[in-house]
């Protein structure tokens, strides 16, 4: 065993000549760092913070930081690090394939990230999922109610249920539509507070007069117009 040290610094270093085995210590910062050429291993360790750090022969890294309750280990081969908190959370990185993903403990949610600049989300306890591309769009959808959605940079919304009706909204024109997959009826609404209504079934239409509150509506099998005031109830033929 021989010991030698740095006057200046106070630095020591101590090797086993027989096991090959180095300690370096730093006294300024606590800091020891352990070379086992045996194992290939070497051990960086912080006796105030307790964080260590360790190398394999493989190149491998490793970390802990009892402070903060992180630890990570990165893959030499690959560039993928790996890293976890003190609440069970876990983040991956992968720069062979430039997708990240992680994991909240806390909520259980999933998250990734692509090169492509794609982001999703995940919640295990629902199952719904969202979505975002570089363009903006953001997608989602919901199994527990069977509600799946998208909206893009305008502002605008589209939607659909499980029983396959539809829904739009546009914030830049105030428009609005629906359509019940029951029944085939579409409605649509603008800004004005008009409003419109088409039933496939009977070939009627509908538009609402919001001066007046009146609703008009066309029976293609009689050519009839008809109107409807919704306060009194009152319904009679226009033509």
């Amino acid at each position: 065993m021989w010991t030698a040290s740095d006057p200046t610094t106070g630095v020591t270093v101590t090797a086993d000549p027989t096991t090959g085995l180095t300690v370096v210590a730093d006294p300024t910062t606590g800091v020891t760092v352990t070379a086992d050429p045996t194992t290939g291993m070497t051990v960086a360790a912080d006796p105030t913070t307790g964080a260590v750090i360790v190398a394999d022969a493989a190149g491998g890294l490793y970390g802990s930081d009892p402070t903060s309750g992180t630890s990570w280990a990165a893959d030499p081969t690959t560039g993928a690090v790996v890293a976890a908190d003190a609440a069970g959370g876990f983040m991956v990185a992968d720069p062979s394939t430039g997708t990240t993903w992680g994991a909240d403990a806390t909520s259980g949610s999933l998250y990734a990230a692509d090169p492509s600049g794609n982001v999703y989300a995940a919640d295990p306890t629902t199952g719904a999922m969202v979505a975002a591309d570089p363009s903006g769009n953001v997608y989602g959808a919901d199994p527990t109610t069977g509600t799946s959605w998208v909206a893009d940079p305008t502002g605008a919304v589209y939607a659909s249920d499980a029983l396959g009706g539809f829904f739009a909204a546009d914030p830049n024109s105030g428009t609005m539509w629906a359509s019940d997959a029951t029944t085939g009826v579409v409605w649509a609404a603008d800004p004005s507070g008009a409003y419109y209504a088409a039933d496939p079934s009977t070939g009627i239409t509908s538009v609402s007069d919001p001066s007046t509150g009146y609703v008009y509506s066309v029976d293609p099998r009689t050519g009839s117009v008809y109107a409807a005031d919704p306060v009194s109830g009152m319904t009679w033929q226009v033509s």
